[in-house]
């Protein structure tokens, strides 16, 4: 999830051998897609593949949401800052199952 929020802000990227993510604490492809849209980009998702489109980010137009899954609220985080926005995420306390001082050290840098 966070090589997808940084090819979103970069130039884009293309990543195979995905389809592990649809089963791990949330359906990465499909949540990685809806909240990399909130920000302005494009994901074209393939039995195995994942197409990020690069480009510049915007302020999400709704409130990111962490799917109870650790990771995507990390990338959460990494992208309000990629797009130069504060963001909002529900369910941030996910970071607790991998992370606990994730906040803490994010905000320190």
């Amino acid at each position: 999830p966070v090589l997808f929020a940084v090819a979103s802000a970069m130039h884009g990227g293309t990543f195979t051998s995905t389809a592990r993510l649809r089963i791990k604490e949330s359906d990465r492809v499909e949540v990685m897609r809806l909240e990399l849209e909130k920000f302005g980009a494009g994901v074209e998702i393939s039995e195995n593949s994942v197409t990020v489109r690069g480009g510049e980010l915007h302020k999400p137009n709704d409130v990111i949401n962490g799917h109870n899954d650790h990771r995507i609220v990390m990338q959460g985080a990494i992208l309000g800052a990629l797009s130069q926005e504060e963001s909002k995420i529900f369910d941030a306390s996910a970071v607790q199952k991998s992370y606990p001082t994730f906040f803490n050290d994010y905000l320190s840098v």
